[in-house]
């Protein structure tokens, strides 16, 4: 099964914890292909800490 997550607005280091809340419990349901909608996204930050805060999971 694949999940969708849609993504909008700024993502920005202080910004991630929704969007890896959001990646974080459906790992933990089991969901491994995961898609991440970003034609909503106006600002992206290209920081390292910013990608790393949101994409660094247990």
């Amino acid at each position: 099964m694949v999940s969708l997550v849609d993504v909008s607005g700024r993502l920005t280091s202080f910004e991630t914890g929704a969007l890896r809340d959001s990646i974080s419990a459906l790992l933990k349901r089991g969901h491994k292909d995961i898609i991440l909608n970003l034609t909503d996204l106006q600002y992206l930050d290209s920081s390292r800490s910013a990608s790393s805060r949101a994409f660094t999971f247990p």
